[in-house]
């Protein structure tokens, strides 16, 4: 399953908290809410940027992770709101977020 994949990413870097309670998929805590990624991709860049940062928010969300790795972030649902693609995100809420700003809690 597509959603294992992008757990196991998440998961495996450090930054995610899988809910077993919920639908499959990957959270992040950013700005002290969860955040549900319901689709993502490894990217083939890498950011020298410390993990948890944005490394991209014009035409694509890319977090960066400890191993230099990064992750596009393609459908998203930040707390309180809808399922939504990156585009809607990024018209959006994603708007505030610059590149380099550390968002996701540790």
């Amino acid at each position: 399953h597509a959603d294992d994949g992008i757990r196991d990413a998440v998961l495996s870097r450090g930054l995610g908290d899988v809910d077993k309670r919920q639908d499959p998929g990957a959270y992040l805590m950013i700005e002290g809410k969860r955040f549900k990624i319901w689709k993502a991709e490894i990217a083939s860049d890498s950011s020298s940027l410390n993990a948890g940062s944005v490394v991209a928010n014009k035409g694509r969300f890319a977090i960066s992770f400890a191993d230099n790795s990064v992750l596009n972030l393609l459908e998203v649902q930040p707390s309180g709101k809808k399922r939504m693609d990156i585009k809607s995100f990024l018209n959006g809420q994603g708007s505030k977020f610059v590149p380099g700003e550390e968002i996701v809690d540790r």
